[in-house]
C-alpha cells in the first residue's frame, strides 16, 4: 500500500473482552497501543481483564502492543518498536522493547473528569520514556476532551520549566537515561517527572457506533528523528478516524 510518506499512520487493533452493549462508547486505543487519542493518551481504562494487541505504523517506525487491564484501574503495556536511523546511521535500526502503567486516580463523573498518572518506558532505554498525568471528561453523548500535562518525550514540544521545581529544585533537571541506566531493564526512578514540562490534549468526536473522528495536540517534538532527519516535525496537530466494525477490532488512519 503506497501512503504520502511522512504524512499518514495507520493502526489495527484487536480486542479480546467482556461483553459491551452496542450503544457503550468504549475508549478509543491510541498508536502507542494504551488507551488514548492518536499518540497522546487520555484517562479512561477499557473493561477490566480486556486484552488488546494492536500494530501501527508511519514514516518507516513500526509499533507492536499487548495491553493488558490488570485492574479496573490499572493497565499494562508491552510493546516491540522499530526506529530507523535512530542512531543516526543510515543503514541501523533500533529495535527497541518498552513498557507503560497508567493507573486511574479518580472515576468521571457528572462535573469532574477521570484523572489517571502514567509511566511510558519507565524500565526501558530510554526512547520513550515519558510521565504524564491527564484528565478526560465526556461532554454530552459522543464528544470527549483531555487535557494533561507530561514529562520527558512528551514534554518536549513548547516544554516550560518543570511546576514540581516549586517542590524540589532538582525536579527542574532530568538527568540522561543512557547515561545511568545504560540499556535498561530497570527502573528509572531518577528521570520520572524531572526535566521541563508540556501540555497536551484532545477531542474525540463519536460520528456514529461505528466511526470516530479524533482530533490532538501532541507535546512530543521528535527531537531525536529531526536531528537525524528522518523526517521533519512541521506541526504538533495530529487527526484522525478510527473505524470499529464490531467491538472486538478497530482500524485508524492518521495525518501527523
Amino acid at each position: 500500500m503506497t501512503v504520502l510518506r511522512g504524512l499518514l499512520a495507520l493502526t489495527a487493533s484487536v480486542v479480546g473482552s467482556t461483553t459491551v452493549m452496542a450503544q457503550d462508547w468504549r475508549p478509543e486505543y491510541s498508536m502507542y497501543g494504551t488507551i488514548g487519542i492518536i499518540e497522546m493518551p487520555s484517562a479512561l481504562s477499557a473493561q477490566d481483564a480486556d486484552l488488546s494487541s494492536q500494530i501501527s505504523a508511519f514514516e518507516d517506525q513500526t509499533r507492536v502492543s499487548i495491553t493488558f487491564q490488570i485492574l479496573p484501574r490499572l493497565s499494562g503495556t508491552f510493546r516491540y518498536s522499530i526506529i530507523p536511523e535512530y542512531t543516526g546511521v543510515d543503514t541501523a535500526s533500533t529495535y527497541d522493547r518498552s513498557f507503560d502503567l497508567q493507573y486511574r486516580l479518580r472515576d468521571e463523573s457528572e462535573w469532574l473528569p477521570a484523572v489517571a498518572v502514567g509511566l511510558r518506558d519507565f524500565m526501558g532505554t530510554g526512547l520513550l520514556t515519558s510521565e504524564y498525568v491527564v484528565g478526560t471528561k465526556t461532554i454530552g453523548t459522543n464528544l470527549r476532551a483531555t487535557a494533561g500535562i507530561s514529562w520527558g518525550r512528551m514534554g518536549s514540544y513548547n516544554g516550560f520549566t518543570n511546576p514540581l521545581g516549586a517542590i524540589a529544585s532538582a525536579m527542574e533537571t532530568r538527568p540522561s537515561r543512557s547515561s545511568i541506566y545504560g540499556r535498561g531493564g530497570v527502573p528509572a526512578y531518577d528521570l520520572y517527572f524531572r526535566g521541563d514540562a508540556a501540555l497536551f490534549g484532545g477531542v474525540e468526536w463519536q460520528i456514529n457506533p461505528s466511526l470516530t473522528f479524533a482530533a490532538e495536540y501532541s507535546s512530543d517534538a521528535y527531537e531525536r528523528e529531526v536531528a537525524n532527519g528522518t523526517f521533519d516535525h512541521k506541526s504538533p496537530l495530529n487527526f484522525g478516524l478510527k473505524y470499529h466494525p464490531n467491538e472486538n477490532y478497530e482500524l485508524g488512519i492518521y495525518a501527523l
